[in-house]
């Protein structure tokens, strides 16, 4: 597979009184290639002089869907009487994430 994402550390501190949240950004990179769900481990270093400060829950996952254009057929088989002169087959294209 291609690469995805950019790994870099992300410093952050909560310098404000009453300051509960942070938002970081993870960047994700198209590779063109379908190559179904991937997954990244996001991990949380508590650095602190303080006691009073712990890490509750210090692992996360992060998941990738492939946006890539997905072609398919809209049942698994079909059946056609010979006499009917054609098949009537349904090909479906969808745009959206199709893993979860």
């Amino acid at each position: 597979s291609g690469v995805d994402f950019k790994s870099n550390p992300i410093n952050i501190t909560f310098d404000a009184e009453g300051e509960v949240s942070k938002t970081v950004n993870v960047s994700v990179t198209c590779d063109k290639l379908v190559d179904g769900k991937e997954m990244f481990d996001l991990s949380l270093l508590l650095i602190s002089k303080s006691p009073q400060v712990s890490t509750g829950r210090n692992i996360a996952e992060g998941r990738i869907l492939d946006s890539t254009v997905v072609v398919d057929f809209n049942q698994s088989s079909y059946e056609v009487l010979e006499d009917r002169g054609e098949a009537v087959i349904v090909i479906v294209l969808s745009r959206s994430p199709t893993n979860s």
